[in-house]
C-alpha cells in the first residue's frame, strides 16, 4: 500500500511539473513571436555582455531569437499533451540547466537588467528570474526523471498532427508579428497610449542622471 502510495504521489508530481513547464514555455514562446525584434535585441544585450560583439555575425542574434521562439513554444505544447517525451523532457532539462546557472550570473554581476524571458509582457528582476528557474529546473528533473509518469492527452496516432500545427502556428506567428508590429503590444508607447503620461516619472522613482562628456 505504501509503495502504491509513492509510485501514485510520484505521477501526481511529474504531471503538476510537467503542465507547470507548459505552461510557461508555451507563454515564454509565444511573448517571443510576438515581438521577436524585442527578443531579438536582448540577445544582442546577451552577446554584448559576453563581448562577442566583434566575432558572432550581425544576424546571429536573430536567427537566436528566431530559435528561441519556435523551441520553447513546441516544447510546451509537447509537454502540454504529453507527446514526444524523451527529446521534449530532454530538451526542456537542458534549457533549464543552461538557464539556471546563466540567470544567477546575471542576478549577480548585473551585466543585463532582466533576462528577457517574458519580453515586456513580464519583467522580472534578475534574482526573481533565477529564483524562478530554479523551481523550473526541479520541474524539469522531475519530468525527465519520471517522463515514463506522463500522461498522454492524445494517442499516438494524432501526436504528429499536435506538432506540425503547433510548428506551423508559431511560425507564421512569428513571422507575421516581425514583419508588421507585435500582435499584442506589451511596451510603454503602445499605439493608442497617451506618450506624455507615458514619459512621466513614477512615484517614488528617481530620475535617471544623464552625464554628458
Amino acid at each position: 500500500m505504501e509503495n502504491k502510495k509513492k509510485y501514485d504521489f510520484i505521477g501526481y508530481w511529474t504531471n503538476a511539473c510537467r503542465f507547470l513547464l507548459a505552461a510557461v514555455f508555451i507563454f515564454s514562446g509565444f511573448v517571443k513571436a510576438n515581438d521577436l525584434a524585442g527578443t531579438e535585441y536582448k540577445v544582442q544585450d546577451y552577446i554584448t555582455a559576453f563581448g562577442l560583439n566583434s566575432i558572432l555575425p550581425s544576424s546571429v542574434p536573430f536567427f537566436i531569437a528566431f530559435a528561441q521562439a519556435i523551441v520553447e513554444f513546441c516544447i510546451g505544447v509537447y509537454l502540454f499533451w504529453g507527446i514526444r517525451r524523451k527529446i521534449s523532457t530532454f530538451l526542456v532539462l537542458l534549457m533549464m540547466s543552461f538557464m539556471t546557472p546563466l540567470t544567477l550570473w546575471l542576478a549577480v554581476s548585473g551585466k543585463v537588467i532582466d533576462c528577457g524571458c517574458f519580453g515586456d509582457a513580464l519583467v522580472l528582476t534578475n534574482w526573481e528570474t533565477f529564483i524562478k528557474n530554479i523551481f523550473l529546473l526541479v520541474a524539469a528533473i522531475s519530468v525527465f526523471r519520471w517522463k515514463d509518469k506522463i500522461r498522454p492527452l492524445v494517442t499516438s496516432r494524432f501526436d504528429w498532427l499536435i506538432g506540425l500545427y503547433a510548428s506551423i502556428y508559431i511560425l507564421i506567428f512569428t513571422l507575421y508579428s516581425y514583419r508588421g508590429l507585435p500582435l499584442f503590444d506589451f511596451r510603454p508607447y503602445y499605439i493608442g497610449s497617451n506618450i506624455k503620461k507615458q514619459m512621466e516619472m513614477p512615484k517614488g522613482e528617481k530620475a535617471p542622471v544623464l552625464d554628458t562628456r
